[in-house]
Parts: structure tokens; C-alpha cells; sequence
């Protein structure tokens, strides 16, 4: 399949390449795959298209400098106008440097550099595109969401939508060239899997993102429930308030997590003073990953208020004992069972949410008999697994 770049995988260099040093799933899963993949065997670098000056960014060097990767800031070595970006009005990630990047990504990565690209995301992959046609240097992209689905997913509900006649057969083109310029496209559930399928189904492989291995179930359990991710409005937080005001018990609710602009969280903490929730809800923000490791370990139950074509908090929760609620057809949906790990409600359905959180907050014996299920159950998708089940691709497309 591809003997002009067959080579002992070993030998294999790799670049990880990210759009930027931010948090995140995306972001947590490209370090931990630079790790596991240097375990393995495997010469790889963590490249990250843009430097910014984002605070968040800082939070991450500690897990990079512990795990000895090496950090490439590709747009250090960027012409100077094209060091400096801008995020598209009305967009929520999508910026300048995604469309000028791909012109000049070879000016920081040369022939030889690298025998392989792992790009993680659509508009990133744009910029591996970039580099195989100048230096010729073959990628796999993992696609988190294909442009297509964004559009109809985010965009659908804003002024955007007004000019959907012109984006989505942009953002048709977009998926088309990413899939048929890549030598494969890992995808993080089965979500997309059809989407992605119609340009090309021999390319697909499904890769879950991983989780740490934690060696043991914690039994003392508080009472508290939590909820975590990268939060916006897009995260949809005030439907949990909406739950808590029908949740009849003792029971605090905490969202933990930083949050993409402080406007909007500043908006969220009145908003819970307004719904006299003040004593029922709290905002923690981002912590360091010991102390949300802790909150995992300690909460009766975790629950996400919206759909998700993965969602990475529901596995690390799971991972440290937490039976998880989260909106059915997440793609999450693909390694639990309904009932047996935690529920999956229809999304946006306060009264099936209140339900099953009353359910598991009113039955200790039940809540722990899910919880052991699901730690057990998240030990099947470590991130050692995940880079394991990454190798085995890398190996089949070079050829040994």
C-alpha cells in the first residue's frame, strides 16, 4: 500500500502536529501519544503549528517536561507576517493562521525530518496537506469532527447560518481533500464514521482516545456531583442548572474547568445566583489534572449536558470509579453500556437527567456497583492502548 515509504517502523519518525498549545481533549491526547508512542519505540515529536500567548498554554508545559517531549513551535520559524493570527468573527476556533499555514509550514519542517505526520484535526490536517505537497511527507489525520458536522452542529444556531448555501460545499471540500490527500483517517468513535466513509471507506479506522491507568477504586464516595470539560456556551452549562433545580436531595453540583472566554463564565456564576442556586452549585475553573484526578475519585456520579462525538471527561471519569450520565449517542456511548457503567439520556431531556441521577445519588450500593464496573471497564482504553492500537495502523500502512 505504500512501498515507496516502507521502512522498519522503528525507525519511524513522527511528528504530532497540533494547531496550538491550549486545553483540551485534543491537545491532552496529542501529549499522550507522543509519550506512549516514544515507549513503544517510536522517534516522535510534539509540533504545534502556532505559538500564542495564551495563559493556558503554560498549564501544559509541566506534563511535557515531565515526560521529557520534545516541543517543536512550527511558526517560530514562520516569515514574521505570518507569526501573528487572528480568530474569524463568529467562529469559535477557527483562525487565520489555519489558511496560511499550509503555504508556509515548510519553512519550519524539511524533507526528511519526519517519515510521518499525525495531525490532529480538520483545519490542522489543511497544513498537513501543506507539507506533503511540498516536502512530501505522508500524514494520517485524526479527525475529531469533520467540517461538515461542525457547520451543522455549531453553526446552525448562529448568524452563520445565513450563508450555509456557500459553506457547506466549502466544507464538503474540506473533508473531501483532507481524506483524499491522507494515507489514513483516524477517527474517535463511530460518530463520524459515515460522514468520512463516503469519501473513502478504506481509509477509516476508528482509534478511542485513551485514559490513565488508575490502580485503585476508590469506595468512599461524596456527596457531590461533577461535571467537566473546555467550558462555553456551546457546552450548553445552564441546562445543568435547569436539572438541579428539579433534584430533590442534598446533592451540590460542581462544573469544573476552564472556561473559553471569562465573559461567559462571569454571565454563568450570576445566572446561578438568579436561579437561587448559590448553595446547590459551584465554580470551580481550571485545575491541575492531580486535583480534577481527585474530584474524579470522590464524586458519587459525573454528568455532561450535551452531546459529544467523543468526550474525553466521560472515560477519565469513568477511569476513576465516577458512573457517568451522558446524552445518548455520544460517542463515549461506544465503550459503556446504559445501565451497567451509568445512563445515557436523550439529550436536552431535563426530566430523564433528574431521573437518573436520582437513581444513582439514592442508591449507594448501586452507584459503587457502577462505578467498579466502569473502572474496570476504562482499563481497556489506557493511552498506552491507545497508542498500541495507533502503532498497529502506522505498521499495516508501512508495510510491516
Amino acid at each position: 500500500m505504500m512501498g515507496s515509504w516502507s521502512l522498519d517502523f522503528k525507525m519511524i519518525r513522527i511528528g504530532v502536529l497540533i494547531d496550538q498549545l491550549s486545553l483540551g481533549g485534543v491537545t491532552k491526547v496529542a501529549i499522550k501519544e507522543v509519550r506512549y508512542l516514544k515507549e513503544i519505540g517510536y522517534d516522535v515529536d510534539l509540533l504545534v503549528l502556532m505559538r500564542t500567548n495564551q495563559k493556558e498554554g503554560t498549564y501544559l508545559y509541566k506534563d511535557l517536561i515531565d515526560n521529557e517531549i520534545t516541543i517543536k513551535f512550527l511558526s517560530d520559524e514562520f516569515p514574521i507576517i505570518f507569526k501573528k493570527s487572528f480568530k474569524f468573527p463568529f467562529f469559535s476556533y477557527f483562525s487565520s493562521f489555519h489558511i496560511t499555514s499550509p503555504f508556509v509550514i515548510n519553512k519550519a519542517i524539511k524533507k526528511n525530518d519526519y517519515d510521518l505526520i499525525l495531525s490532529h484535526g480538520t483545519y490542522t490536517s489543511l497544513s498537513a496537506i501543506g507539507l506533503l505537497k511540498k516536502v512530501k511527507i505522508p500524514f494520517i489525520a485524526y479527525i475529531w469532527d469533520p467540517v461538515s458536522y461542525i457547520l451543522k452542529k455549531v453553526y446552525s444556531t448562529t448568524i452563520l447560518r445565513i450563508l450555509s448555501p456557500i459553506f457547506k460545499p466549502i466544507a464538503h471540500f474540506i473533508d473531501n481533500i483532507i481524506v483524499k490527500n491522507s494515507i489514513a483517517v483516524v477517527t474517535g468513535s463511530k460518530v463520524h464514521c459515515e460522514i468520512l466513509s463516503n469519501f473513502d471507506n478504506s481509509k477509516i479506522f476508528i482509534v478511542y482516545p485513551g485514559c490513565k491507568e488508575v490502580k485503585k477504586f476508590n469506595d468512599r464516595r461524596e456527596k457531590f456531583i461533577i461535571s467537566a470539560t473546555r467550558w462555553d456556551s456551546g457546552k450548553k452549562p445552564e441546562f445543568l442548572l435547569d436539572v438541579m433545580k428539579k433534584l430533590k436531595n442534598e446533592y451540590s453540583l460542581i462544573f469544573v474547568g476552564g472556561w473559553l472566554r471569562d465573559s461567559e463564565r462571569v454571565k454563568f456564576e450570576k445566572e446561578i445566583i438568579s436561579e437561587n442556586l448559590a448553595d446547590k452549585v459551584e465554580v470551580i475553573g481550571y485545575v491541575d489534572i492531580n486535583k480534577l484526578e481527585k474530584f474524579f475519585s470522590r464524586a458519587k456520579v459525573f454528568v455532561h449536558p450535551n452531546f459529544e462525538a467523543f468526550g474525553m471527561t466521560g472515560l477519565e471519569a469513568a477511569s476513576f470509579g465516577c458512573p457517568i450520565i451522558f446524552p445518548k449517542g455520544s460517542g463515549v456511548n461506544d465503550l459503556f453500556e446504559h445501565g451497567e457503567q451509568g445512563f445515557f439520556p436523550e439529550e436536552g431531556n431535563i426530566d430523564e437527567f433528574v431521573k437518573y441521577l436520582n437513581i444513582i445519588i439514592s442508591d449507594n450500593n448501586l452507584a459503587l456497583e457502577m462505578g467498579k464496573s466502569a473502572f474496570n471497564k476504562a482499563k481497556k482504553y489506557t493511552f498506552l492502548e491507545h497508542a498500541k492500537r495507533l502503532s498497529k495502523i502506522i505498521k499495516q500502512l508501512f508495510n510491516k
